[in-house]
C-alpha cells in the first residue's frame, strides 16, 4: 500500500528497509461518541418534633443515596488488531476483506471495520449513607432579643466502585484513555453548635445588629480531626441599609476518586514553543539561545533526547499521553474566607442591591497538575529546577521515547498542592413590579467581577495571576433573567454572559502570539403552566441562539468545555407533581 511517492523517499534512505514513522488520525473508524446513561435513586426517612421548653425543634433523619452511571465509547481503534493489519505479508487481506490501507483517504470494507474498530464501557457507582440528629431553639432573652442556638451530630459514608472492561485496563484501543478498576471508601463524624446572638435593636445606627458564631469537628476515617469555624455579622443601619460580612475557617476532605482512582490515561495538550509553552528541548525554543543555552541543552540530552537529534528536534505533536492517579496519602484542603458586603432594598419600590467583597484562601490544595506546568517548571520558566537537573521532581514526571526523544507521557498524580487565592466583588440586582390585570414582571442580575486568581503550584513555589484568563475565571461574569407571569402561566429569558479572556500562556509568556478569546453570550428561553396547585408542566430551551463553542489556543477543534457551552441548542421538559 505504500504509494509511489513516497517509496521512492523511503528508498533514498542510508537503509531503505529501516522501520518508519507514519503520525495519522483514525477518520476512517468513524466518529467517536460517548453514551452515557445513569440511574439514580435516593431513599429518606426522619422524624421531628416540637421542643416547647426552649422554644425550638428537633429532628433525626436518615438517607441512602446511589448513582450508577454506564458508559460506552464507540468508534474505537483496537491496537492489537491494527498492528495484525499492519504487519501482515498481505496488507491484512487475510483477516478482513480488502485489508487496511493506511496512507490517503482510507476507506474500510464492513468487515475490516469490525475487526479493527470496537467500543468500550464501564460502569461507575457512588453511594452515600446519612445518619443525622439536630435540635434548635432559644437559650435566653438578652435587651436586643432571644439568644438562638442550634446543634446537631452527624455520620456521613461514601463509596466509589469503578469497573472497567478489560480493553480500557489494557490501554488496548488508539486515543481512548486507559482506566484500571479501583474502588474505596471514606466516612466522617460531626459535631457542630451555632448560635445567633442579638446584640443591638432600635438604636440609633442600628436598627439591628445580630452576631452569628458557629463551630463543627469532623473526624475523618483517614486524616483524622479538623475544626471549622466562622463568625458573621448583619447591621441593619437603618431599616432599609444594612451591612454584613464576616470570616470563616472550612475543610474539605479529599473525596473517594482523589483517594482511590486507578491510573488513568487521558490525552493533554501542553502547547506550542511558539506561545511560551511546549518542549523547551526543541530547536526553535528561546530558551536554546538565551544565557542558559547550554544547560537547556544538556538537560534534554540527559532528559532522553538522542544526541544526533537534539541539534534539529522538532517535536511535532504538542500533546501527550498524561497519567493520573489517586493518592491514599492526601489530606483536606484548608480555606480562609473573608466577606464584607452591602445590601440596600429601598421600601417600596421592589428593588434591591447587595455587593459583598470576598477574599478566599485555599493552602493544601487537591488536585493534579498541567502537562503545561510541569513541562514549564521541568525547563525552570517558573524558576522551580534553577539547576536545571534531569532528576527534578517535575522532570521525572516526563516519560519521553528512547527513539525519538518525543514525550510519551506526562505523570500527574494527584497531592496536595500549594495555594489558591482569589478575591472580587459579586454584585446581585433584584427588581419587581406588578403590571395590573393580575401580571407581575420581575428582573434579577448576578454579576461577578474577579480581581485576582493567584495560584501556587507547589509549597514554596512562585505564584501567578490567572484572573481572566481561559481555564480559571473571567474577570467579568454575568447571568440576568426577567420573568413574566400572569395567572397560572410563567415565561422568561435568561442571559448568560462570559467576559472576554486571554491565553493561559500569556502569564509566563507575556510576549506569547496566541489568541485570545472574545466575550460570548448565551440566551435559555423558559416557560411553565401551572394546572391546579399541584401540577406544574414546564419547558425550555437553553442556548436558544445555537451558539457554538470558541476556539480555544489557536487551535481548531480545540475549547474549554469547562467554562464553555458544548452541546449547543438542548430543549427541556420537566413535569413536577406535589403529593
Amino acid at each position: 500500500f505504500i504509494p509511489d511517492d513516497l517509496r521512492t523517499i523511503l528508498a533514498s534512505r542510508a537503509d531503505p528497509t529501516a522501520d518508519f514513522r507514519l503520525h495519522k488520525r483514525f477518520q476512517e473508524a468513524g466518529p467517536r461518541t460517548f453514551e452515557r446513561d445513569f440511574d439514580n435513586w435516593q431513599f429518606l426517612a426522619g422524624v421531628r418534633g416540637d421542643l416547647a421548653a426552649i422554644n425550638g425543634s428537633w429532628d433525626v433523619y436518615a438517607s441512602k443515596g446511589s448513582l450508577r452511571a454506564h458508559e460506552v465509547n464507540n468508534g474505537a481503534v483496537v491496537i492489537d488488531s491494527l498492528r495484525n493489519l499492519l504487519t501482515a505479508p498481505d496488507g491484512g487481506t487475510s483477516r478482513c476483506a480488502g485489508g487496511y490501507d493506511p496512507f490517503g483517504l482510507t476507506v474500510l470494507s464492513p468487515e475490516c471495520r469490525s475487526y479493527l474498530v470496537a467500543a468500550t464501557s464501564s460502569q461507575t457507582e457512588l453511594d452515600q449513607e446519612v445518619l443525622e440528629a439536630n435540635m434548635q431553639g432559644g437559650l435566653f432573652d438578652l435587651p436586643a432579643g432571644e439568644l438562638r442556638f442550634a446543634a446537631g451530630l452527624g455520620w456521613r459514608r461514601n463509596s466509589y466502585d469503578f469497573q472497567s472492561d478489560r480493553l480500557l485496563q489494557q490501554a488496548g484501543t488508539v486515543g481512548v484513555p486507559a482506566k484500571g478498576s479501583s474502588h474505596g471508601s471514606t466516612s466522617v463524624g460531626e459535631a457542630y453548635v451555632e448560635t445567633l446572638v442579638p446584640v443591638l435593636y432600635d438604636k440609633p445606627f442600628a436598627h439591628s445588629l445580630d452576631i452569628g458564631l458557629a463551630y463543627r469537628y469532623s473526624d475523618y476515617d483517614l486524616s483524622g480531626g479538623d475544626d471549622t469555624y466562622k463568625i458573621d455579622f448583619n447591621w441593619a443601619l437603618i431599616e432599609d441599609l444594612r451591612l454584613r460580612g464576616g470570616y470563616q475557617r472550612a475543610v474539605r476532605a479529599p473525596s473517594d476518586g482523589e483517594l482511590y482512582v486507578a491510573s488513568e490515561t487521558e490525552s493533554n495538550s501542553y502547547g506550542l514553543v511558539a506561545n511560551g509553552q511546549g518542549d523547551q528541548c526543541e530547536a526553535g525554543s528561546p530558551l536554546r539561545r538565551g544565557a542558559n543555552a547550554g544547560a537547556v541543552e544538556a538537560l534534554c540530552l540527559a532528559h532522553g533526547i538522542p544526541a544526533a537529534l537534539l541539534p534539529s528536534y522538532i517535536d511535532t505533536q504538542r500533546e501527550s499521553l498524561a497519567t493520573r492517579s489517586g493518592n491514599t496519602g492526601l489530606k483536606p484542603e484548608t480555606a480562609d474566607t473573608y466577606t464584607l458586603g452591602l445590601v440596600w432594598t429601598p421600601e417600596g419600590t421592589g428593588f434591591s442591591l447587595a455587593a459583598d467583597y470576598f477574599d478566599i484562601r485555599v493552602e493544601d490544595v487537591i488536585g493534579t497538575l498541567t502537562s503545561a506546568q510541569v513541562l514549564a517548571s521541568c525547563f525552570n520558566q517558573d524558576g522551580s529546577n534553577p539547576g536545571y537537573s534531569a532528576s527534578n521532581f517535575y522532570c521525572s514526571l516526563i516519560q519521553r521515547n528512547a527513539d525519538t526523544g518525543r514525550i510519551d507521557n506526562v505523570y500527574k498524580p494527584t497531592f496536595n498542592m500549594g495555594s489558591l487565592e482569589t478575591s472580587g466583588i459579586d454584585f446581585q440586582l433584584d427588581w419587581q413590579g406588578e403590571l395590573g390585570n393580575g401580571a407581575r414582571l420581575t428582573a434579577s442580575s448576578v454579576v461577578s467581577w474577579v480581581d485576582k486568581y493567584e495560584v501556587q503550584a507547589v509549597k514554596g513555589g512562585p505564584v501567578y495571576d490567572y484572573a481572566g484568563y481561559v481555564g480559571t475565571l473571567p474577570t467579568w461574569k454575568g447571568v440576568s433573567q426577567v420573568r413574566y407571569q400572569q395567572g397560572p402561566g410563567r415565561i422568561g429569558l435568561r442571559w448568560r454572559y462570559i467576559g472576554a479572556m486571554e491565553h493561559s500562556s500569556k502569564v509566563l509568556n507575556p510576549a506569547s502570539t496566541t489568541p485570545p478569546v472574545d466575550a460570548l453570550s448565551y440566551f435559555d428561553l423558559f416557560g411553565s403552566w401551572d394546572f391546579g396547585t399541584r401540577l406544574r408542566l414546564g419547558a425550555g430551551i437553553n442556548n436558544l441562539l445555537d451558539k457554538e463553542p470558541p476556539q480555544v489556543g489557536g487551535v481548531p477543534g480545540v475549547t474549554q468545555n469547562s467554562t464553555y457551552d458544548i452541546y449547543g441548542r438542548q430543549y427541556f421538559v420537566a413535569v413536577t407533581v406535589q403529593l
